[in-house]
């Protein structure tokens, strides 16, 4: 294969996972791998548009992540061991079984390239910079560039937010993105005409790619991205209660019951929330801290094993009540 291992070199890994699997998969091999890692989708013609891909939840993806190959003997069983171990907290069912190849320096620009396609939520067009958006009359084109941030519109929990936000988001509105990632969800509010759209991450680097994402766009005034959660890790003045009509959280289940009482109070009396990020067999757990808070279910959707709570804040303070 041309130069001697370490020269160059990597090991490319490949897991066959459960297609609901595959952006957790991904996130945690891009832990490990400084040469990224990626997931390939099937792609049809069918479904909700010609080239859009389908959900993820039906079949299997494969994902893919790069390791450098040291000059000893082993470095592929060693990639093997530490893509097990990377795995490992995740319990996937079934269990994957990697296989690992010696290959030369990937075209890093050219492989991103090869595993993202448009894809459909709702009245939303996610699509990559480099492909063009195939959105009909009606439809919102978003652009978002994959890899750097989790929230390419290729995840069930994401394109649940998503249909929800195209459904509940009045024009005018203010809206608060927790966990923003790409800024996906954000630029979205905004596209479809919300008047500010506060976006925090505790995360620097997906904070950074919210803020492209918002230029690329053109929303960049009204989307302002910053690092910080709420209650006493809001970034800007005052306490952030009553801040949103519009509050949306892709979270997971622990992180969103933790925050639920800090939610209700970050959204105005009647306010809405649209949470995700859970699965179906976590909802009812998730519906009772939310009500606790004094956030009432209006809906709760799913989509393969994800499920999404669109929950109403008690327009009245209830007596005694953690608002």
């Amino acid at each position: 294969m041309g130069s001697a291992a370490g020269a160059g070199r990597w090991v490319e890994v490949r897991v066959t996972v459960a297609g609901r699997d595959a952006e957790r998969g991904a996130e945690a091999l891009g832990g490990i791998a400084p040469g990224g890692a990626a997931i390939e989708h099937s792609f049809h013609s069918g479904g909700e548009g010609a080239g859009f891909s389908p959900a993820t939840a039906a079949g299997a993806a494969e994902v893919r992540a790069w390791l450098p190959a040291p000059e000893e003997a082993g470095a592929e069983r060693d990639a093997l061991a530490a893509v097990a171990a990377a795995l490992a907290p995740l319990a996937l069912d079934p269990a994957p079984e990697p296989e690992a190849a010696l290959v030369e320096p990937p075209d890093w620009a050219r492989e991103w390239r090869r595993f993202y396609r448009p894809v459909r939520a709702g009245r939303f067009v996610i699509c990559p910079p480099w492909e063009r958006a195939p959105a009909g009359r009606g439809d919102v084109a978003v652009v978002i560039d994959p890899g750097r941030a989790f929230g390419t519109g290729h995840h069930e929990s994401t394109r649940l937010c998503l249909r929800a936000l195209g459904s509940q988001l009045v024009p005018g509105s203010r809206v608060l993105d927790l966990g923003t990632g790409s800024g996906i969800l954000a630029v979205a509010a905004a596209r479809l005409g919300a008047a500010s759209v506060r976006a925090l991450d505790v995360d620097p680097e997906a904070v950074a790619v919210a803020r492209e994402s918002a230029r690329r766009n053109g929303v960049a005034a009204r989307v302002v991205a910053a690092a910080g959660s709420l209650g006493r890790e809001w970034p800007w003045a005052g306490s952030g209660r009553g801040a949103a009509d519009l509050l949306l959280a892709n979270l997971s289940r622990p992180l969103l019951e933790s925050l639920a009482p800090e939610i209700a109070r970050a959204l105005r009396p009647g306010g809405v929330l649209v949470a995700s990020g859970y699965l179906a067999r976590e909802a009812a757990s998730v519906g009772e801290v939310l009500a606790a808070s004094g956030l009432r279910a209006l809906r709760v959707e799913s989509e393969g094993e994800w499920c999404c709570h669109v929950a109403l804040r008690d327009p009245q303070p209830r007596r005694g009540g953690a608002i």
